[in-house]
């Protein structure tokens, strides 16, 4: 018992020395799983899609990364990066896009893009149940 006991640790420790890890709302997030568990999740970063599941660590509450991003432009702005990112403009209030990003896009590279195009960093939702925002 003692024996596997001390394999299982071991497996653990490697499985999180090989943990992806990826950085978005300019926090460091392991990645726990995949929409599609055909993407390798090996590598020290690597891209996050829309339905991945993200943590802070191995033992806080997993967060569902889910293609929603606010962004402070102006509606035009909003508009412009809309068009030129292939993202939905969902909703425009006081100074405030709500834009969504479709399933298969990597948020970690889009997050990135938009960061460079805006003079205020984006926000990308992180939610902690297992469902979409309705």
């Amino acid at each position: 018992m003692k024996k596997l006991i001390a394999v299982i640790a071991a497996m653990g420790l490697t499985m999180s020395v090989h943990a992806a890890t990826v950085e978005l709302n300019g926090d460091r997030y392991v990645v726990v799983d995949t929409a599609d568990n055909a993407r390798n999740m090996n590598g020290e970063q690597m891209g996050v899609m829309v339905g991945d599941k993200v943590a802070l660590s191995a033992q806080s509450t997993p967060l569902t990364v889910t293609g929603s991003i606010l962004v402070k432009a102006s509606q035009a702005r909003a508009d412009q990066l809309a068009d030129q990112y292939g993202l939905d403009l969902v909703s425009y209030m006081d100074g405030v896009a709500l834009l969504e990003a479709s399933p298969g896009v990597n948020v970690s590279a889009l997050e990135k893009a938009l960061n460079q195009s805006l003079e205020t960093p984006v926000n990308l939702e992180l939610n902690p149940q297992n469902q979409q925002p309705q």
